[in-house]
């Protein structure tokens, strides 16, 4: 199963969800064993991968019943502890304050840090990453230039 579950709500009463990337064999032993559901493994309809997509609705109905006993996050922890591919599912606010976020340079300050603004998604290492954005322009401040723009396409 590839797709995203419903999890218990978190401390604070919050919905949460995790995606998780278990299609291979030994990650789908993995997971149902982890969610007490070795009874799954023998259930010819999930044997194999083809099957699991033919009941993907059965399948997905019996995994998300048993991750409704923890949240996202401590589901994570546990997951990723047995190299299931998975993650929590998050608000752009709360991806935007990732660790990963910041030491990829995703969330960048204008020149005079009056503002946040996203990053250089692409990385190559030959071109360098800068931390700052220009400030955006006064009003009508590139009025001129965007006009000599649409001009010289007409």
């Amino acid at each position: 199963p590839f797709d995203i579950y419903q999890c218990a709500p978190d401390s604070e009463g919050k919905p949460t969800s995790i995606c998780i990337a278990g299609g291979s064999k030994k990650f789908f032993q993995k997971l149902c064993e982890e969610l007490r559901l070795e009874w799954v493994l023998k259930d010819k309809r999930f044997l194999k991968n083809a099957s699991r997509m033919q009941y993907s609705k059965e399948l997905r109905y019996i995994l998300e019943s048993a991750l409704t006993r923890k949240p996202a996050n401590e589901w994570c922890e546990v997951l990723n502890k047995l190299s299931i591919p998975c993650g929590p599912v998050l608000n752009v606010r709360e991806a935007a304050l990732q660790p990963q976020a910041t030491s990829r340079k995703m969330i960048v300050s204008t020149e005079d840090g009056r503002f946040k603004v996203l990053g250089n998604p692409i990385k190559i290492s030959s071109v360098p990453d800068i931390n700052t954005r220009k400030n955006p322009p006064k009003l009508d401040g590139d009025r001129e230039a965007i006009l000599r723009l649409l001009q010289a396409r007409i």
